[in-house]
């Protein structure tokens, strides 16, 4: 069964450097294609990705799953974010909700 390691903390708190810590003892039994890292901001998962590329000396095409739960879920499908949904689906949905909240808020 696969090992999963959830971590929250604020920012500065050593979250990229612990989770890149079971990544390293994960990397002696599973290839890196096979390890998932997976965060809420582009931002984070692309300082962890770096930060792997330079102390596991691999390549960026090997941190496929180093990515957000967004693009996680994308990639699972094969898609990208702007092939699942386009401008018409998203103007649809802001209509939709605009329209709930305003008639929420009219009582």
């Amino acid at each position: 069964m696969a090992k999963i390691v959830k971590l929250l903390g604020p920012p500065g708190t050593g979250k990229t450097t612990t989770l890149l810590e079971y990544v390293e003892e994960e990397l002696k039994t599973v290839p890196i294609e096979n390890i998932g890292y997976f965060s809420f901001t582009r931002k984070a998962a692309n300082e962890a990705r770096d930060r792997a590329i330079k102390k596991f000396s691999l390549d960026k095409k090997s941190f496929k799953w180093f990515s957000t739960l967004h693009s996680c879920g994308y990639h699972s499908i094969n898609q990208e974010g702007r092939t699942v949904m386009g401008k018409p689906q998203f103007k649809y949905i802001i209509r939709a909700t605009l329209s709930k909240i305003c008639r929420y808020n009219d009582g």
